[in-house]
């Protein structure tokens, strides 16, 4: 694939299939962020990106991405626990760090601690930054500057109260 093609950010679609010379694709494809179709039909000997990755154009591109940025893992992560008040959230927080739980006391605003993880498969260690919000309205208009689309969100609340738990998660 030539370079050149590699520089129309705007592509949408492309067809490089019956080219047999082509064995993989430039990772300077992860720069078309556009692109909603990618056919590689007849391309047997193609082997990057991953036979897995080379069904969904988003996949490959995304694929691709990573490795023009060479990423790398990362094991750290904030974990954003959001919920009511009453919840259990400042509990759980206690309890992932190994500490007693005491007398309940109110979040107020945002806590935020950390708290390690070594477990799974490979025994790594994982890093999480809490953000244990509290729960009381007064503070729902000041927890979205803090959300972020790169965070893993726990959302508690009280099983006990049935349906009416559920919909009074609801905005």
């Amino acid at each position: 694939v030539p370079l050149c093609v590699c520089s129309f950010f705007s592509l949408q679609f492309l067809d490089i299939s019956d080219n047999p010379d082509i064995l993989s694709l430039p990772v300077e494809m992860g720069r078309l962020s556009n692109l909603n179709k990618l056919t590689l039909r007849g391309l047997k000997d193609l082997s990057d990106p991953p036979r897995n990755m080379q069904r969904d154009a988003r996949d490959c591109i995304r694929y691709l991405n990573c490795k023009l940025r060479s990423a790398r893992k990362f094991y750290r992560m904030k974990l954003m626990l959001v919920g009511k008040q009453d919840r259990g959230k400042t509990t759980l927080v206690a309890r992932l760090q190994g500490l007693e739980t005491g007398q309940n006391q109110s979040t107020v605003g945002v806590d935020v601690s950390e708290w390690s993880y070594a477990g799974g498969f490979n025994r790594r260690k994982y890093q999480f930054s809490i953000w244990d919000f509290g729960g009381q309205e007064e503070y729902y208009a000041t927890h979205q500057c803090f959300l972020s689309e790169r965070s893993m969100y726990l959302l508690l609340w009280n099983v006990k109260h049935g349906k009416e738990g559920i919909r009074e998660l609801k905005p």
